[in-house]
């Protein structure tokens, strides 16, 4: 045997040293390849390229050091053994060295050939043994572990010394849990047993052991092997069982090999046949041929089972006596794990009295198909399946089909899904033995409905089975169509009914007038059912206002004159409310032209009256407009001078009490040009200035009066938030607004009582803004005005808005004052709630829309004086007192100032004096020439020219445009003056 060569790897930075390794590797008898390398770097460099046998290493190198070496070294090459050299004979660093994994320790001085070739040959035959025992271990126990079976070692004692995973999961537990636990079985060497393992709530498992004896750690132990044929013994059962299941099934059962030699057949098969098992084992079933088949029909048998799939057919068979019998047959062929064709099973169910039975029907049937075919209605006959056996020609051509498209179907075959569930539930009455006839939809081959009329009767044998069901069936589809046009225009027609705001009635031609029917909407309309007119003739009638009753049912009578007829009066709603109702009737008269019956409608027309009242109150309103619009006008015609004339009178040297008066006479002005806007907001809706307003500088100033003019009974409190958010209003309408509530309280009150005036922040939500029509989400001031008066009777809460409504003694109240305040409230965009109980006092709540971004100054601006410089004025009014006032005024605050009294004049002046006016201030209602026209008559001159607009009546009532130029109402001060021109000279 030819010696191995041994690589050998030096690691040894002394040269000296290295020659001397070299020289006695060269004296020794073995073979060699040396390879020598001076550091740790070049030794790992090298192991990565060349195959190594053993390393010699030197524990000092240039770029490693010690024990640390060999570590380094091991990591890189642990499979290949180290033998250190040294220089030093040191005990303790040898035995650390073989510790941290080296083969072997020499000192230098001590190594010859003999000694190196002894240990080089001990390391690498050391290693080759460990390593190689170390794989049969790992094989081993990869083995054991792996193994399916289950593997234990038992010592003599019983008790469990070894156990691999196979052989746990058999006891449920793991390794761990069983090793030193009792095995629980007797155990002999070499017995084959079966035991069974029981587990915690599952099945019992069956085991099979075998044992043998052996050694275990010194010690006899068994070793034992444990294989799972709890699943072999189930199939064995199961074998069993199907053995006895074709032993005693009622169905023929016949095995073949593939070359069609019978191998086994059953009890069945013998009863059937006549023959005996012995007498068919080993032969064909050619002996069961009857001829009655052509030979294409056994070619088709055989290629269908030859290709390994199932053959199906009803074959005639010879029995051995040479009667003929009827079998559905089932060939079936069988195929191993492989796939490949081992044996054919057939299986027969004998359905001779069946055949014979379906062949003396079929003569039956023949007999009386002609007479069937002829027939006028659709003769339909089902199986026990539902299958279609026949149809006579009348049935097809309803369907559209031929007789041989619907035979061998199911009748579900005919109809839609949704009629198909309802035609199933029938069908499982058919079985319960129920004749029915029925409405059936089906549908034609084309798709289209068939509407039909079955008739149908279940048919049963003699023992009682169910044998079918046979159908005549009658075609209505042109009736149902008919039937689904009136029923659409009978829909229609309820539809219009119940949507109309008429209810329809009828009633018989005579004096008691009874309802015969009433529509249904007669209960949204009027809140009663139908039902209950039918039930009492008398409900409409008593239902009639009492005022009204007499004139209505005499007015009625009339209808047997006239053959119409139709009145308006006043009805009660079921929730007790009266309605206005337009009521028409009319006579129906039957072919000899005598009354039949009254038709009538009932319209609830209460609607329409209100709008008749509010169009008749309007044109009432619009008269006041144009007498306030008139009285205004002069009022403020006479305000304006004596406003202005206090103005100049302030500054003459007046004593105090001369002060005092001219203060009387300007606040007296100044009421009457309020009361006077005021007036023209009710009666033409005319709006003031609106500003941002602080509320509680309004309740304050109301506070005052109120304690000044009420009586001493009456109580007053407010309470007011102290960062009340500002409202954009007109402060003239609010103060109206919460004075009038405080005087209706007042009112309220003659026996004395308090009045509480209470404003707050609140933020409605989009959920409350839902429930009230009127609000909208977003920041509120909450203003309530509460009283404990005599409180607000039900029946009239809904109409204390109405204008001219008054609970107040004739002379005592005009009924517009809560007209007026909602009328102001809703021109703010805010709505108003009132909350009353007799006896108990009212509140009523007042909701305005806040600008709670703007904070209102508590102190006012410092008062701007606007003056001219030397400007010149046009002033025109046909008004001399006013003319003089104004040119005064703006006289005295550095303007010069021209005058005509009416528009001509005007036209005039500024035509010849055009290039000095530098402005026109002219009043709208002159004789003459209007101010309407003075305007276009100045533009036409000078299209340019500065206007400013002065009238008792609104800018709205001239039709002036906002831009155009500056309205300024009468009565206005000097100071509203001085600013309109002080901001109309500087506009562009």
């Amino acid at each position: 045997m030819e010696e191995k060569t041994i690589r050998v790897l030096l690691i040894e930075n002394n040269k000296p040293d290295a020659k001397f390794i070299s020289d006695a590797l060269n004296e020794s008898n073995m073979r060699f390849v040396l390879i020598h390398v001076r550091t740790l770097a070049e030794a790992l460099n090298s192991l990565s390229s060349n195959q190594i046998d053993v390393i010699l290493l030197d524990l000092n190198l240039p770029d490693s050091r010690g024990m640390d070496t060999i570590n380094k070294l091991l990591k890189h090459s642990c499979c290949i053994p180290v033998v250190v050299i040294s220089i030093l004979e040191d005990l303790n660093t040898a035995l650390e060295a073989v510790k941290m994994g080296a083969q072997d320790y020499l000192v230098k001085n001590t190594i010859n050939a003999s000694i190196l070739e002894r240990v080089l040959n001990y390391a690498v035959e050391r290693h080759r043994l460990r390593r190689s025992l170390k794989e049969s271990e790992s094989r081993l126990n990869a083995i054991i572990e792996k193994n399916m079976d289950g593997i234990l070692i038992v010592d003599s004692d019983g008790t469990i010394r070894f156990i691999n995973p196979a052989g746990a999961a058999l006891f449920g537990l793991k390794e761990d849990e069983l090793i030193g636990k009792p095995f629980g079985f007797p155990v002999n060497s070499g017995q084959i047993s079966e035991i069974e393992i029981s587990h915690n709530n599952k099945e019992p498992i069956k085991a099979e052991m075998r044992s043998n004896l052996i050694q275990w750690d010194g010690k006899p132990a068994y070793l034992i092997s444990l294989r799972d044929v709890t699943a072999y013994r189930k199939t064995e059962e199961n074998l069993n069982l199907f053995s006895r299941v074709i032993e005693q099934t009622a169905d023929s059962v016949l095995i073949t090999d593939i070359e069609g030699i019978i191998l086994y057949v059953n009890p069945a098969f013998e009863e059937i046949t006549g023959y005996k098992k012995e007498e068919v084992i080993g032969k064909t079933p050619r002996i069961l041929k009857s001829d009655k088949h052509p030979p294409q029909f056994f070619e088709k048998l055989w290629q269908t089972i030859l290709a390994g799939k199932p053959f199906k057919a009803e074959i005639i068979n010879k029995k051995k006596n040479g009667e003929l019998i009827y079998e559905a047959k089932t060939i079936t062929p069988l195929l191993n794990s492989k796939g490949k064709l081992t044996h054919f099973v057939a299986t027969g169910k004998d359905i001779t009295d069946k055949k014979l039975a379906e062949k003396a029907m079929e003569e039956s049937e023949k007999k009386y198909r002609q007479i069937v075919d002829l027939a006028q209605e659709g003769i339909w006959l089902l199986d026990e399946r539902a299958i279609t056996r026949f149809v006579n020609q009348k049935m097809a051509e309803m369907f559209g089909y031929s007789v041989e498209e619907m035979i061998g179907r199911p009748i579900f075959d005919f109809m839609d899904d949704d009629m198909r569930k309802e035609a199933k539930l029938h069908w499982e009455r058919r079985r319960q033995g129920i004749i029915e006839r029925n409405d059936f939809l089906f549908r034609r081959k084309d798709g289209s409905e068939l509407w039909t009329i079955a008739s149908s009767t279940p048919l049963f044998d003699e023992d009682g089975n169910f044998r079918g069901a046979l159908k005549m069936i009658t075609d209505i589809t042109e009736r149902k169509k008919i039937e689904a046009k009136l029923t659409r225009t009978y829909d229609h027609l309820k539809r219009l009914l119940e949507s109309s705001s008429a209810v329809l009635y009828t009633c018989k031609a005579s004096g008691d007038y009874a309802p015969t029917y009433v529509s249904e909407n007669v209960k949204k309309r009027f809140g009663y059912e139908a039902d209950e007119f039918l039930k009492n003739p008398k409900l409409w009638q008593e239902n009639i206002h009492p005022d009204d009753k007499e004139n209505v049912l005499k007015d009625i009578k009339k209808i047997f004159k006239n053959g119409k007829h139709a009145h308006e009066y006043r009805w009660r709603h079921k929730n007790g409310n009266y309605l206005w109702v337009y009521h028409e009737i009319q006579l129906i008269y039957d072919q000899n032209g005598q009354p039949e019956e009254m038709v009538g409608i009932w319209i609830d027309v209460t609607e329409k009256k209100k709008l008749e009242q509010q169009y008749y109150r309007a044109q009432r309103m619009e008269s006041l407009g144009t007498l306030a619009g008139g009285v205004a006008h002069d009022l403020n015609n006479i305000l304006t001078p004596i406003l202005l004339a206090t103005e100049v009178l302030r500054f003459k040297n007046l004593d105090e009490k001369g002060l005092n008066i001219l203060k009387m006479i300007e606040t007296s002005a100044k009421r009457g040009s309020e009361l006077i806007r005021q007036i023209l907001f009710f009666a033409r809706g005319v709006e003031g200035e609106r500003t941002i307003i602080q509320l509680r500088h309004l309740i304050t100033e109301i506070g005052k009066v109120i304690k000044q003019t009420f009586p001493k009974s009456i109580s007053l409190s407010t309470d007011v938030n102290r960062d009340l958010w500002p409202v954009m209003g007109d402060a003239t309408q609010l103060h109206q607004v919460i004075m009038n509530l405080c005087v209706n309280a007042r009112d309220a009150m003659p026996d004395g009582g308090n009045i509480e005036i209470k404003a707050e922040n609140i933020t409605l939500d989009d959920q409350y803004a839902r429930m009230h029509v009127e609000a909208k989400p977003g920041p509120y001031v909450l203003l309530s005005v509460t009283d404990t008066g005599s409180g607000i009777p039900p029946e009239i809460k809904d109409k204390i808005f109405d204008p001219f409504f008054s609970t107040k003694e004739v002379g005592k109240g005009t009924g517009l004052g809560l007209a007026t305040v909602h009328s102001i409230i809703k021109n703010h965009g805010g709505f108003i709630n009132v909350y009353s109980e007799v006896g108990k006092g009212t509140t009523f709540k007042i909701y305005l829309p806040a600008k709670a971004e703007i904070e209102t100054a508590e102190v006012k601006e410092k008062e701007e004086i606007f003056t001219g410089n030397g400007e010149c004025v046009l002033v025109v009014d046909d008004e001399a007192a006013i003319l003089e006032i104004i040119k005064t005024t703006l006289e005295s605050n550095g303007y010069k100032v021209l005058t005509a009294a009416d528009g001509a004049e005007a036209v005039a002046i500024y035509a010849q004096q055009k290039e000095k006016i530098d402005i026109v201030v002219t009043d709208m209602s002159m004789p003459y020439m209007d101010g309407k026209a003075t305007i276009r008559a100045l533009r036409k001159i000078d299209p340019e020219i500065k206007i400013i607009a002065v009238s008792g009546l609104t800018q709205n009532d001239f039709g002036l445009k906002k831009e155009s130029l500056t309205f300024l109402n009468k009565p206005f001060s000097s100071k509203m003056l001085l600013k309109s021109i002080h901001e109309r000279l500087r506009k562009i």
